[in-house]
């Protein structure tokens, strides 16, 4: 599930709104990430979606938030649901209350969601994309790959955007310590195919590396980056299917771990 900046027509709506929230809460800088309260709106998600959603975790990055969710068919809807609420309650309190909720390291996010009513507004809803399955694991590839945003802005030698890369690591070790699994597979998958698209042994970007102004290396580059994503979402599914066996069904296909 997905939440990315208002167009100039939307700054004022239900997008504007929602990304107001995102900037106040989880910041806009990716070098000054919030990982205490990135995990405190990961739990409020899993707690309030009474089962629906299973595992989460949080990535936020300057152009995007992502929430990735591992859980039932109703996950997603529950997801943007537990954002809602909380971009509702953001709505109606004094900034200062967000700052010193901030400075409490989250712990106001899980009760704000504990407290807020149901929102059921489409447009409120609306403003997040969302994706399932290998779908979502080649979209969390794509962004941790530095190619979400097009072959233009697409720089496997930046550092800054390189950054995305130790984002989704602190957020794979927080999955690790809280012992996850299709959302750790997510995020391991994603890594591979970030580190793989900013390589300069993957031939694609070492041709750009030679030939930083030559537009058709770039889009070989970007390209090459899109290609490590989709086989990222494939694996992903994979690992999933390979989840949902039973130990019987694994060693009757000789796939026993």
């Amino acid at each position: 599930v997905s939440l990315t900046p208002p167009t100039a027509s939307e700054h004022y709506g239900a997008a504007g709104r929602a990304w107001r929230w995102k900037v106040a809460v989880m910041g806009e800088d990716m070098a000054l990430p919030r990982p205490k309260t990135a995990l405190a709106l990961a739990e409020s998600i899993v707690e309030r979606s009474g089962g629906a959603v299973q595992e989460a975790a949080t990535l936020s990055t300057c152009a995007r938030l992502l929430l990735i969710v591992a859980g039932n068919e109703d996950a997603v809807a529950a997801t943007r649901e537990a954002c809602a609420a909380q971009i509702a309650s953001f709505q109606t309190r004094p900034f200062d209350d967000w700052r010193r909720a901030l400075d409490a390291a989250g712990d106001d996010i899980v009760q704000t969601s504990r407290a807020a009513p149901i929102v059921d507004d489409e447009d409120e809803l609306g403003v997040f994309d969302a994706a399932t399955g290998a779908e979502a694991g080649a979209w969390l590839a794509r962004v941790v790959a530095g190619a979400a945003d097009g072959p233009s802005a697409f720089d496997p030698f930046s550092s800054r955007k390189a950054h995305v890369l130790k984002q989704a690591k602190q957020c794979l070790e927080k999955c690790r310590a809280g012992n996850t699994g299709a959302v750790r597979d997510a995020l391991v998958r994603s890594l591979e195919a970030g580190k793989r698209a900013r390589d300069a042994t993957t031939p694609e970007v070492s041709a750009l590396r030679a030939s930083p102004r030559d537009g058709g290396a770039r889009t070989a580059a970007f390209s090459a980056a899109l290609n490590l994503s989709e086989k990222a979402g494939s694996l992903l599914a994979d690992d999933v299917a390979q989840r949902q066996l039973t130990p019987e069904r694994r060693a009757a296909l000789g796939q026993a771990r």
